[in-house]
C-alpha cells in the first residue's frame, strides 16, 4: 500500500488552522496532524507518511513555494543524567503575507465552487476574508458550517470534540505564548457560532414547514368553498322543489 498523498494546500491550510501567525516546527506539526488523522481514518499509512521528517520535507516545500518564512535556532537535547546539550540546529516556520492571501484565496474558491452555502454566510465570509490574521476560527467557520448546512450533525459535532484537545495545547502547551483571553473569546465564538448554524437550519426547516401547511390551508379553504357551493346549489333545488310540489 502507497503511503497517502499530502496535498500542498492541505498542509497550509492547516499550518493557518493549528498555529495562526505562530512559529512551528516539523516535529510540533507532525504531532499533531498524526494526532488528528489517528481520529479521522484508521488507514495505518498515514501515522508513516507524517513522520517528522516527510513533514519536514513538506514544509521546505511550502517554504520554497514563497508560502513560509523560516529562521534557524539551536535544538536543545537531554542527556541520560537530564544535562541539556546543544544538538544541531531546527527551523521554526510561520505563514508570512503571501501565505495568507494564498489561504484567503483558497477559501475563496472553496465557497465558490463547493460549499453549499447561504448568501448570509457567504456574506460572513467575504467579510472575514479580509483579516485573515487568525485561521483558527475561520476554520472552525469553514468545517462546522459544511458539516451542519449538509446535515451531518454527528460528523460536525465529532470532528469538534476531537480537536478540543488540539486547541486546547495550543494555548496552553509548553513553547507557546499563551493566550487566555483570545483562548476565551475563541471558546466563545465557536460555541455561538454553532448554536448559530443550528438555528439557521431549524428556521429553514420550520419555514418549510410553514409553506407546506400554508399550500394545506389554501387547498383546504378551496374545497371548502366548493362544498359551501355545493350546498347552496343543493338547497336552492331543495327549495324550487319543494315551492313547486
Amino acid at each position: 500500500m502507497q503511503r497517502p498523498m499530502v496535498d500542498y494546500k492541505w498542509l497550509l491550510l492547516m499550518a493557518a488552522w493549528l498555529y495562526g501567525n505562530d512559529e512551528f516546527d516539523s516535529k510540533t506539526m507532525s504531532e499533531e496532524l498524526t494526532e488528528i488523522m489517528f481520529n479521522l481514518t484508521n488507514n495505518p499509512k498515514w501515522i508513516e507518511r507524517l513522520q517528522p521528517k516527510l513533514v519536514s520535507n513538506d514544509l521546505r516545500r511550502l517554504y520554497i513555494m514563497g508560502f513560509l518564512r523560516r529562521r534557524k535556532i539551536e535544538r536543545k537535547c537531554r542527556n541520560k543524567k537530564g544535562k541539556e546539550y546543544n544538538c544541531g540546529y531546527k527551523y521554526l516556520y510561520q505563514i508570512n503575507n503571501q501565505g495568507w492571501k494564498y489561504i484567503g484565496f483558497l477559501l475563496r474558491e472553496f465557497m465558490k465552487k463547493e460549499a453549499p452555502f447561504s448568501k448570509q454566510v457567504m456574506d460572513e465570509f467575504r467579510e472575514f476574508n479580509e483579516e485573515l490574521k487568525d485561521m483558527r476560527i475561520a476554520a472552525w467557520r469553514w468545517l462546522a458550517v459544511k458539516y451542519f448546512e449538509e446535515g451531518k450533525m454527528e460528523a460536525a459535532k465529532s470532528l469538534l470534540a476531537n480537536t478540543d484537545d488540539i486547541i486546547e495545547r495550543k494555548f496552553e502547551g509548553r513553547g507557546y505564548r499563551r493566550f487566555t483571553e483570545r483562548k476565551r473569546l475563541h471558546e466563545e465564538v465557536m460555541k455561538h457560532r454553532v448554536r448559530e448554524v443550528e438555528m439557521i437550519n431549524t428556521i429553514n426547516s420550520l419555514e418549510r414547514e410553514v409553506e407546506q401547511k400554508d399550500a394545506l390551508i389554501k387547498s383546504l379553504q378551496d374545497e371548502l368553498e366548493k362544498c359551501r357551493k355545493e350546498l347552496g346549489r343543493l338547497q336552492n333545488f331543495i327549495q324550487t322543489a319543494h315551492h313547486q310540489s
